[in-house]
């Protein structure tokens, strides 16, 4: 009987966590658009997905004659729909880094919307920033997709090295507000064929809000190092989750912290106080969710934090089966 229970229960878990569909993630169906108030030009995007181009070509149609003495051609696509090379199915995503104008804008395709600032004087992106996702009832655990991807040519027309990025953040509405709560990037490289890419979504940071949002954003280039054409392909985008957890309870997540972290900030070494408690392990995460270090404690226990940039981090303190027991933040200075 034991034995049947076991089984059921891995059975169960595994079903939990198995491969869920993300609504548009095949690339199958796809919507277009006009943008551009002089020369209007066709956009599309995949259902439940949204690109940057209606922003690039609309302000760049608007402002770029006046400030930069552009056409409204110079203001093109950076999202495709790709009918021949494709991982499953009819359709996968096209998106390109474009050289508009004087600007190397890296193509997005993500489930929220992006919005970006274009200063003319002199031409620089300002910033970008998203808003909404999908919305979601479980806690996300991973986020997978088949990706191609062909990096662009430098400045002298050599191939260069350009990545492209896959970030998912996972959101909470806590006191009116979107507030993102878990985290996970990835970069990858070039390669000979589609190749299946997953991320991991950490969760640092102290929250007993439900998450209700998931937002997705890949890009055709690594922020800093654009090249002019870089090529990402994306098809079949799958997640992970477990059930959101239930809060009703009393948290098991100190606030005043029954572990002693110090000095804060933190010069070299980060010191962990467990008051003689065994098994516990410290994890340090840096702010974009990566595991920066971690280290099994024993009581009284120094963690190196020398070769980590200087910066805010967070830290979690696990009991032997993996409950996170502690959380907070620390300042390095190095």
């Amino acid at each position: 009987m034991n034995k049947i229970f076991l089984l059921f229960c891995a059975l169960a878990a595994s079903f939990l966590s198995s491969a869920q569909t993300i609504p548009g993630g095949d690339m199958e169906t796809w919507r277009s658009n006009s943008s551009g108030p002089d020369s209007p030009v066709t956009v599309q995007a995949p259902a439940g997905w949204y690109g940057d181009d209606s922003i690039i070509i609309s302000l760049g149609q608007s402002f770029g004659h006046t400030f930069l003495g552009t056409t409204d051609q110079d203001w093109r696509r950076n999202l495709y729909r790709e009918d021949s090379i494709v991982h499953s199915g009819s359709h996968s995503a096209k998106i390109m880094t474009m050289l508009q104008d004087t600007l190397l804008i890296p193509g997005v395709l993500t489930t929220g919307q992006t919005h970006i600032g274009i200063s003319f004087i002199p031409p620089s992106i300002s910033g970008v920033s998203f808003s909404g996702g999908t919305a979601v009832n479980v806690k996300p655990k991973t986020v997978s997709a088949w990706v191609l991807y062909f990096p662009g040519k430098d400045s002298t027309g050599a191939t260069g090295i350009d990545s492209g990025t896959l970030n998912v953040q996972a959101l909470s509405l806590i006191g009116g507000k979107d507030s993102v709560i878990g985290i996970g990037t990835i970069t990858f490289g070039p390669d000979t064929g589609w190749r299946q890419v997953t991320v991991n979504i950490n969760y640092p940071l102290d929250s007993t809000g439900t998450i209700d949002t998931m937002r997705i954003a890949f890009s055709s280039s690594k922020p800093g190092s654009a090249l002019d054409s870089s090529t990402l392909y994306v098809d079949d985008v799958t997640m992970t989750s477990i059930a959101n957890p239930d809060h009703s309870g009393i948290s098991n997540i100190s606030a005043s912290g029954s572990v002693k972290v110090f000095p804060n900030p933190a010069t070299g070494k980060l010191y962990f106080s467990t008051y003689g408690v065994q098994g516990l392990e410290a994890v340090i995460y840096s702010i974009n969710g990566q595991v920066a270090t971690q280290k099994v404690l024993s009581g009284y226990d120094a963690v190196d934090v020398s070769q980590l940039p200087s910066g805010l981090y967070f830290y979690s303190v696990f009991d032997a089966s993996g409950v996170a027991v502690q959380r907070g933040k620390v300042s390095v200075k190095n």
